[in-house]
């Protein structure tokens, strides 16, 4: 191999290697921001399940918002807080108005055939529901049952 064919090699080989780690960097750069947003949010509430990531699945209401998404849900005594990394938007949940946690594995028509936390709640609208892929969805079930049960703080 001549020098041009090592040269040019080298400038692809390079250009692999950038194109394959640039996306991983902006991700990991856009979730930190997403958890930013969701510890200024938190400030000041006691956490009952830490900050963990999470896959949206989107919210079934009568405006029929379906974003999906990758970001960050925590549960505090108050509300149960997601914040989306992209676009960068933030679903707050008061636990009083929650009327139902269950497990379910497709929400929305979609399925990745895991569990899935589906949290049925009441808005300014009417009802609606959001589902999350997350680690350990009976805990954030067992976690939400005292606000389902009562309508107050967990």
């Amino acid at each position: 191999m001549t020098g041009q064919h090592w040269a040019i090699l080298c400038v692809v080989g390079g250009c692999a290697i950038v194109g394959l780690m640039l996306p991983a960097f902006v991700y990991r750069s856009v979730l930190a921001n997403a958890r930013r947003r969701l510890d200024s949010a938190l400030k000041g509430e006691e956490i009952v399940i830490p900050p963990t990531s999470a896959n949206f699945f989107g919210t079934r209401s009568r405006n029929g918002t379906r974003l999906r998404g990758n970001g960050i849900l925590a549960l505090t005594r108050r509300r149960l807080v997601f914040a989306m990394a992209l676009p960068p938007n933030t679903l707050e949940i008061p636990l009083e108005r929650i009327r139902d946690a269950v497990e379910t594995t497709s929400f929305n028509g979609k399925s990745i055939f895991r569990p899935l936390l589906r949290v049925a709640y009441e808005t300014d609208d009417g009802s609606a529901e959001s589902a999350w892929y997350l680690k350990d969805v009976p805990r954030w079930i067992e976690a939400l049952a005292p606000a389902r049960e009562s309508g107050k703080e967990v």
